[in-house]
């Protein structure tokens, strides 16, 4: 793997191994995070780190049984085949990898499995099979009323994701939402499975610059930031 150092320039930084390129790596303040699998079960993962620093590689300490996030630079200890693979868990733990912070979290009564979390707050799926939110507690529920999945955006303010055949994108504190409709056929929407939109943009990455492409191909960008 290349770092840059200096303008223009690039300066090796270490020869990964093979379980690096495999799976997904995300960054985590000054280093490169990944999975790799040591073992069989709840506990088959390390989390193993990559310094742009000084280009060390080691294990993330105490990162034994824990997995990648979907929120970039945390890990989870809720296993990755849950609930598909074994019984839904109702609570564990997230830890921010570049500082060390650690947050608890358990499922609300209302939710039919696992919920998800980020460190602001968590989705999932109720017992009618409606998406929706709380907050790390379990406290705060709300029933969206619609199927879907929404992911945290702009450090846990937003909601993104899709609602039933819709793209929205929702502030949490105003109770405002916006729905991102396919641009250049007036009234047409994006669809909730439309490839072009799925494949070009990524709505799980936490970032707050969201890119996807129209039916008719046309580049569009949303600067989350400007909104309201």
């Amino acid at each position: 793997m290349d770092g840059t150092a200096g303008r223009g320039a690039a300066t090796k930084l270490a020869d990964l191994p093979h379980s690096a390129v495999q799976q997904r790596g995300v960054l985590a303040g000054d280093a490169l995070i990944w999975e790799e699998y040591v073992a069989e079960g709840k506990d088959a993962a390390v989390i193993k780190r990559l310094s742009l620093r000084d280009g060390k590689v080691g294990d993330v300490p105490g990162s034994r049984g824990y997995w990648l996030s979907t929120i970039p630079g945390w890990i989870t200890s809720q296993y990755g085949g849950s609930p598909f693979g074994g019984v839904a868990e109702r609570a564990g733990t997230i830890v921010e990898v570049a500082t060390g912070r650690r947050l608890q979290w358990k499922s609300n009564d209302e939710m039919v499995s696992s919920v998800y979390c980020g460190p602001d707050w968590c989705t999932g799926w109720n017992v009618a099979n409606s998406a929706a939110i709380q907050d790390l507690d379990g406290g705060d529920y709300v029933d969206l009323k619609q199927m879907g999945s929404l992911s945290p955006g702009l450090e846990g303010r937003l909601a993104t994701g899709q609602l039933g055949q819709r793209q929205i994108v929702w502030d949490r504190g105003s109770g405002r939402a916006a729905e991102i409709k396919q641009q250049g056929t007036p009234g047409d929407r994006i669809g909730a499975f439309d490839p072009a939109f799925s494949n070009f943009g990524d709505w799980g990455e936490g970032g707050p610059i969201r890119v996807w492409l129209t039916q008719d191909g046309t580049p569009m960008m949303l600067d989350l930031k400007r909104l309201w």
